[in-house]
Order: C-alpha cells, then structure tokens, then sequence
C-alpha cells in the first residue's frame, strides 16, 4: 500500500486510500520513519487538493521524525512543501489586501503582488510569511545540495529568486544581489536540466510561482536563454 502513495501527484483525490491504510499499518507497527514520510505525502496530496491549512499542519507534524530518520532528500521535500504552504497563504492574503495606497512614492514601491506598502495589518502578515517562506526554501537548498538533487535545487534556487525579489528592500538592506545570484543559479541548472531531459520549468510542481512576483526584471533574469 506505501508505494501506492507515489500516485498523489497524479490523481490526489485517489492517493487518499492506500495512503490512509499506508499510515494506519505504520503506527500499528510502530514504524517512525515510514510514518513520518507517509504524513509528508500526505501533506504533499492536501496541498494538491488546496487544502494548505491541512498540509502545512502535516508537514510539521511529520518533520522531526523526518529530521531524524528519514533521507536528505525527504527533508528537503518537506521543508520546500511548508515553504510553499507559506507563498499560498501569503497570495492568498494579498487578494485580501485593499489596493496600493495612492499616497506612496512611485520609486518605493515594487511591482509586485505582494508588498505595496508596510502601513496595513495584512502586509505585514504578508512580509511574515515571506520570510518565513524564505528561511524554508534555504533549508531545503541546504539538503538538496547535499545529495545533488539537481531538480528540486533547480525549484528551490527559483522560488529563492522570486522571494527576494517580493520582499520589500527595506528590511535589512536590498535583497537585489541576492536575488541576482539566486536567479543565476537557477539558471545554470535549467540549463543543465534541459540539456539533459525533456524537464520544463512550468510542470505541475511549479504551480505555486503564480503567487510569486512577476515583474519584468525578474522575467528576464530567470528565463535567460541558455
């Protein structure tokens, strides 16, 4: 029934059964490490379902046995999932967000769809889960370097880029050089992806970088031709 799990990312809706049997076997049988990474495809399946609420809560329930007994790359596919957990509730809030103030100066602002301005409750909400967001994303970079996964680093570097470039410049100096190098680095490794696969960029994994910025700087860093 575990590898039946592998099927979310295909038809979600029909992972849920053999997964829920999956995770029942495993606390009968006190098997941890299987447990932690049948929750995390669990999480994995609410987050392709738009549950994020559900998803994220899994996600933290499973990721200190995951810390524990679970492989590099499993760690870093949890810490990217709340990452992106993150980057939905942010988008999510900032279709709440009343328009751009009309009062602010035009070259402080960032043509994004998350940050206008500081002076409102949701966008500081909005700048927490941001950050948040980021510190997850650089955990997971941390993991996937480690064991080369070279397409989820590619996944991570982007939404790395994309976040630096929403986050307002303010916040402890300009986030623009690490933006760059960020971007840079995703560019290498599409690069490097497309030269040897038939791997797009915009998959179904990617979903979520419709609630990052979009501004045209960031467009040319990121899609760069090889």
């Amino acid at each position: 029934s575990c590898s039946s799990s592998s099927s979310a990312t295909h038809a979600p809706i029909h992972a849920l059964p053999p997964l829920l049997e999956c995770i029942s076997l495993c606390e009968r049988l006190s098997i941890d490490s299987l447990h932690a990474a049948s929750i995390t495809v669990l999480a994995k399946v609410h987050w392709l379902l738009g549950s994020t609420k559900r998803a994220k809560g899994f996600v933290k329930v499973a990721l200190p046995l995951l810390i524990q007994h679970a492989p590099l790359g499993m760690q870093g596919d949890a810490w990217l999932l709340l990452a992106k957990c993150h980057l939905r509730e942010a988008g999510e809030l900032a279709n709440q967000s009343p328009p751009s103030s009309r009062h602010g100066s035009k070259q402080t602002r960032r043509k994004t769809p998350y940050v206008r301005t500081t002076n409102n409750n949701n966008n500081r909400k909005i700048i927490s889960l941001l950050q948040i967001a980021l510190s997850q994303v650089e955990e997971a970079i941390v993991l996937f370097r480690q064991t080369q996964d070279v397409i989820n680093l590619r996944q991570a570097y982007y939404i790395q880029a994309r976040l630096f470039h929403s986050l307002p410049s303010g916040m402890g100096g300009s986030y623009t050089k690490k933006r760059n190098a960020a971007a840079r680095k995703y560019r290498e490794l599409n690069c490097h992806v497309l030269t040897s696969s038939s791997s797009s960029l915009f998959s179904g994994e990617f979903d979520v970088l419709a609630l990052i910025g979009d501004g045209e700087e960031m467009e040319r860093l990121v899609m760069e031709r090889c």
